[in-house]
């Protein structure tokens, strides 16, 4: 898909490593080389991993638990 300054960022399932739709950032800056086969980007994480000592993920949140 065409990738634009300010998209949003979200996880995909690709590698099972993380879940999907996790919010991820902020496009900042798309940079497009002719030599190379795909885009690159700048992004601004929502957060910084480095300086989070817990992370809490909710999945389903719109689902009610009987």
């Amino acid at each position: 898909s065409d990738l634009q300054r300010g998209d949003i960022l979200v996880s995909s399932d690709m590698e099972g490593k993380f879940p999907k739709n996790l919010l991820v950032g902020i496009v900042k800056n798309v940079i497009k080389e002719d030599t190379k086969p795909f885009l690159s980007a700048d992004i601004k994480p929502f957060f910084e991993l480095n300086r989070s000592d817990i992370l809490f993920v909710v999945l389903n949140s719109g689902k009610r638990v009987k």
